[in-house]
């Protein structure tokens, strides 16, 4: 049974499973596409009011689009890779450099 908060997810980098990676994509290039898609796709779907809760609490995300950056990262590059700091950070950074150029 999905968490409540999941049940209402609509945003997401479009991952639905498992890839396979070409060689030359490494941990950290799939962890900015992740964060841009779902940066995208929040936006797309998001009002102002809660963009502008979101911009309030820059550095910090919400805990639900923090579990979308790290659940579709994992998806593509497994678990283990995406428990990386460099790489949750990589997450992060790519999702607020494309919000920064959406709005």
């Amino acid at each position: 049974r999905p968490h409540r908060a999941e049940a209402h997810l609509v945003y997401s980098s479009g991952g639905t499973g498992p890839a396979i990676l070409p060689h030359e994509d490494s941990p950290m290039d799939v962890a900015y596409d992740v964060g841009e898609s779902v940066a995208a796709s929040w936006y797309g779907t998001t009002t102002q009011g809660e963009l502008n809760e979101l911009l309030a609490d820059r550095p910090i995300l919400p805990a639900d689009v923090d579990r979308v950056l790290l659940k579709d990262c994992a998806q593509r590059i497994g678990e283990y890779k995406t428990d990386l700091q460099g790489v949750r950070r990589a997450l992060r950074e790519a999702f607020w450099t494309k919000l920064d150029q959406l709005i």
